[in-house]
């Protein structure tokens, strides 16, 4: 029984690597089959390229097992991994990214990291002192339940940083996991208007008067809703935009999200 499995990462790499195959897959596993591994600290796609009896000399102790297999039956024929072989040969390329390219969108699953509230981060929601920054952010992780950390960085572009999550982290308030997003469901945002905690400085108009205290209310509101709400709204937001009193960023339409924590073995 083959014990031993080459595999070519979906990444920018160029050479090829070696994983133990488990005893459940034993059998099963074959060449030109999609599998998930483990990559400098991550989770990533790779192709199985061969299988072995041993391990190539000199990396014996060093070898770690697939994780999970991702396909009942091989993608890709030995013909073509041949072809896909010679294409990485002949331009410099690595393999794993020409087998990619070679294959349907949407069989390529990225790692992603995904953040929701800890019992401590919903206890912290529900209560005021909050940081602004800290209050946005869990509120919107608990409005959808689960958002993957690269979302809320676009979510929040100016505001929220990658290490201001992790703090909440350290804080208990936020679990971080890693998994793997359905590449069938796109994410869908909405344009939102935020209220800015401040003091009101300089005279406004009635209608920025209006709108301001309309969002401060809500905290924020989807643009949309407020077109709904008053006529012709683009200027006076925009003037208080520049007054420091309105932030205009984006929202994620919560919706069903299929999201591959836990793949299931083969």
């Amino acid at each position: 029984m083959k014990k031993i499995v080459e595999v070519a990462v979906g990444l920018p790499v160029s050479k090829t690597f070696h994983y133990l195959i488990p005893e459940r897959m034993q059998g099963s596993l074959q060449v030109g089959m999609r599998v998930i591994v483990p990559f400098k600290g991550r989770k990533v796609t790779g192709f199985c390229l061969d299988l072995l009896d041993q391990p190539p000399k000199g990396i014996e102790e060093k070898l770690r097992e697939v994780e999970n297999l991702l396909d009942e039956a091989p993608l890709i024929d030995t013909q073509m991994l041949r072809f896909y072989r010679w294409i990485s040969d002949y331009y410099l390329y690595p393999l794993g990214e020409v087998i990619k390219t070679g294959l349907p969108p949407g069989l390529h699953l990225k790692s992603e990291l995904f953040l929701s509230l800890t019992e401590e981060g919903l206890k912290a929601l529900a209560q005021e002192g909050a940081g602004e920054v800290e209050e946005k952010v869990l509120k919107e992780i608990g409005r959808c339940g689960k958002v993957s950390l690269k979302r809320m960085l676009k979510i929040f572009p100016e505001e929220a940083t990658k290490s201001q999550i992790f703090s909440f982290k350290r804080k208990g308030l936020l679990q971080i996991d890693a998994g793997f997003e359905d590449q069938e469901v796109r994410p869908k945002f909405e344009k939102v208007v935020r209220y800015v905690k401040g003091e009101l400085v300089e005279k406004v108009s009635k209608k920025q008067s209006e709108i301001l205290k309309w969002v401060k209310e809500r905290g924020e509101v989807s643009y949309p809703e407020l077109c709904k709400r008053f006529k012709s709204p683009s200027k006076p937001i925009r003037l208080l935009q520049e007054k420091g009193l309105l932030s205009i960023g984006l929202r994620e339409v919560c919706r069903s999200l299929s999201v591959r924590s836990e793949l299931k073995p083969y």
